[in-house]
């Protein structure tokens, strides 16, 4: 992982954030497989084995991979998946909205952040590395990757908090709702560790 600035959260602890690499397949399956039964139910936009990983950031990919670890250690302790453009099943229901999609703005994104350090300010802080990293991109904008849960209160606080707004609200698996972000390549400094 090439890694940014190290970012101090709000337990203290120094992380580093940075693109996913291929040497770091190892570390991010250890991360994937040691999430608890109900993160895992919140955060599954694909399997969690090396095979699945592997494959999903094979040159040529749309995919990208963002990590995060505490500073200095392997560990990782927050991913997220960005994907160019929209995947076909979210497509078809975000149209369903009268949302325009915009293939060369539009990235699918699923994060997710490991038990013992949610609330500390690491899903921001990927946030924030990956706003930074479109901000190159004319109108870029953010789109939930399968939606977020409507029981799963604190995501919703979290998105809504951060600036995403909801597009809509659909059925699997219980309630979810849409959520975008529209990032503005002059807007302020999102709140680090939030």
């Amino acid at each position: 992982m090439k890694a940014c600035k190290p970012i101090v959260l709000r337990n203290g602890q120094e992380i580093e954030i940075g693109q996913y690499e291929t040497s770091d397949i190892g570390a991010l399956v250890n991360y994937l497989s040691a999430l608890s039964a109900e993160t895992r139910s919140r955060f599954g936009p694909h399997p969690f084995d090396k095979e699945t990983v592997s494959a999903l950031y094979k040159y040529p990919s749309p995919f990208m991979g963002f990590i995060a670890r505490i500073k200095g250690l392997q560990k990782i302790i927050a991913y997220a998946v960005l994907k160019v453009g929209l995947l076909d099943h979210d497509l078809n229901r975000l149209q369903q909205y009268d949302f325009q999609p915009d293939p060369m703005h539009d990235f699918t994104f699923a994060p997710s952040v490991a038990d013992a350090w949610q609330g500390t300010g690491a899903g921001t802080a990927v946030l924030n590395y990956i706003v930074d990293v479109l901000k190159h991109v004319e109108k870029p904008r953010l789109i939930l990757w399968g939606g977020v849960q409507v029981s799963n209160h604190r995501a919703v606080w979290y998105y809504q908090k951060n600036g995403f707004t909801t597009l809509g609200r659909f059925e699997n698996n219980g309630w979810n709702y849409d959520m975008a972000l529209e990032i503005s390549n002059t807007s302020p400094e999102m709140d680090i560790i939030g």
